[in-house]
Parts: C-alpha cells; sequence; structure tokens
C-alpha cells in the first residue's frame, strides 16, 4: 500500500504528483504532519509556570517540491504552462490525499510563489526542479462530507449511509432503545458541526445535540428546505434561502466533539426528511 497526492488547481485540472508529468522530488513535502498551535495562557503570582486559557490553529504553511518529467521537462508553452496557470495568484486549489485503505483527506492550499526559481539554462533544453511555498489559511485536513438521513414518515431512522465513495469516514447514527434520540460519532481531530438539512412539509422542528436543543415554529411547504448552519463561522438558518434565524426560538448552538459519541434528539412536525451533514477535520493528512 501507499498514498497517493493529487492536486486540484485553481483552474479545476487535476495533476497526479507522484505519477504524473509534474512529480514530487525527495526534497521532502511539508504540511502533512500535525498543524503549528497557538496557545493562549496565563501567569499569576501564586501558581508556577503557566496556565493555559485557549489555543487554536496558526495558518498551516506547505511546500511541494517539484520536477517536471520526461515529455513535460521541455513542454514549455505545452505541459508546463498548463501546470502554472493551476496556481493562479490570489487563488486557493485542493491537496488531496489518499491513504492505503483508499480514504482521502484534503486541504485547501494558495501559492504564495516558487522560492525564486531560477533558470540555469534555456528551459526548452533543462528543466530544473523548483518548490512552491503554499499556505492552508483554514489549517485542518478535511474527510469527506458525510451525511445521514431521518425519514419523518418511518418509525426509525432509514438504513442508508452517504458518503461520497467508499472512501468515505463513518458518520453513524444509531437508534437508541425506548426513545426518539439516537447518538452520532464524530471520528475526527476536531469538533465537528453540523448543517441541518429539513424538507418540507413540517411547522415545527427541534433538534438536539447533547442537551442543546435548536429549535422554533417555522412553517415549510411542500418542496421548501430549511437549513440550519451551527459552525461558529456562519450560524444560521435559511428558509429557501431567505434567512430565519429570527424565527428561532431556541438556540443553543452546539458542536459533536472530536473522537465522541454523542446523543442527538430529532422532534419535528411534518413528514419530509431532516439530514444531518458534517465535515470531519483532522490534524494530519492520514
Amino acid at each position: 500500500m501507499s498514498i497517493e497526492i493529487n492536486w486540484l488547481g485553481t483552474d479545476g485540472s487535476s495533476w497526479d504528483l507522484l505519477r504524473g508529468p509534474v512529480r514530487t522530488s525527495v526534497a521532502g513535502i511539508t504540511g502533512l504532519a500535525m498543524p503549528e498551535v497557538k496557545r493562549q495562557t496565563k501567569e499569576t503570582a501564586l501558581r508556577d509556570g503557566q496556565r493555559q486559557t485557549g489555543w487554536k490553529l496558526k495558518p498551516r504553511p506547505a511546500w511541494l517540491p517539484l520536477k517536471f518529467k520526461d515529455a513535460a521537462a521541455t513542454d514549455v508553452e505545452g505541459i508546463q504552462r498548463d501546470f502554472w496557470r493551476s496556481v493562479a495568484i490570489g487563488e486557493q486549489g485542493t491537496l488531496t490525499v489518499t491513504d492505503g485503505s483508499g480514504a482521502t483527506r484534503q486541504l485547501g492550499l494558495t501559492c504564495e510563489g516558487d522560492d525564486g526559481y531560477a533558470y540555469r539554462l534555456d528551459p526548452y533544453v533543462l528543466s530544473d526542479a523548483f518548490g512552491l511555498t503554499m499556505i492552508a489559511d483554514q489549517p485542518w485536513w478535511e474527510g469527506p462530507a458525510v451525511e445521514f438521513a431521518y425519514s419523518l414518515a418511518s418509525e426509525g431512522a432509514l438504513p442508508t449511509f452517504f458518503g461520497n465513495g467508499a472512501g468515505a469516514t463513518p458518520f453513524y447514527i444509531i437508534p437508541a432503545q425506548g426513545g426518539d434520540s439516537d447518538t452520532l460519532a464524530n471520528p475526527g481531530d476536531s469538533a465537528a458541526w453540523i448543517e441541518w438539512q429539513l424538507s418540507g412539509p413540517f411547522t415545527y422542528f427541534r433538534l438536539g445535540v447533547d442537551g442543546h436543543y435548536l429549535g422554533g415554529s417555522i412553517v415549510g411547504t411542500e418542496g421548501q428546505t430549511l437549513i440550519v448552519e451551527t459552525d461558529p463561522l456562519r450560524q444560521l438558518a435559511l428558509l429557501d434561502g431567505i434567512k430565519v434565524t429570527r424565527q428561532l426560538n431556541e438556540i443553543d448552538w452546539a458542536p459533536i466533539p472530536r473522537g465522541s459519541v454523542t446523543p442527538v434528539e430529532i422532534s419535528v412536525v411534518g413528514s419530509g426528511i431532516v439530514t444531518a451533514r458534517i465535515t470531519p477535520r483532522y490534524a494530519r493528512a492520514f
């Protein structure tokens, strides 16, 4: 078994960086391992050392040592030009790493330069190795988005799990005994925030994560969709794209903690389908 590394360029082009015309060298890729952490600490006169009050991840730097191979080595106006178009200034591409089991993780990267790439000779004669300095503004590696659908018209959860291919990260909701509560597992290294989607018709909903509830008497007719996003960067409710956050009468945003199995409650007056969706986040590429 071995990993695969693919670059999805800013122009939508795809590049196999291990077997394609542009390949990584043995100089060593950075950005695949642990991220850099910025800790917030506090010192007091009554305590030795310090106390951690919080932390966050810094933007993740990455470096891709590359070389044009075989026919690409002198194809200045073809393959080389196409590749440089895939790292457009100020735009974000995606680095995807696939492990030996077929599971994938992705990191959004923006190119910050080519390390002052210098051409020793005519590029039509010789192509030297070069390095791309990249930055991930969002430093977590993301697994495939996965979701679970719950039918309001049935007595329990649908048995079907959806996950963007065989390599998707497991995302389980398991019916509990003697009640309408379920449990949800987050396999990632970071808390996962649910995106809820309710299809109409419905007149009321209450969605709970370990005792923290979101709910309201929002009316959705047949064909309408309510999306409730819980991520701290975008906490809102949208009914067919129109903000209805102020119509929520219960607001207690809560994530699924990392590596945990957490109670989830779904209570809806209606007959559509409720979908819970998360994107697992990881500290490393594999």
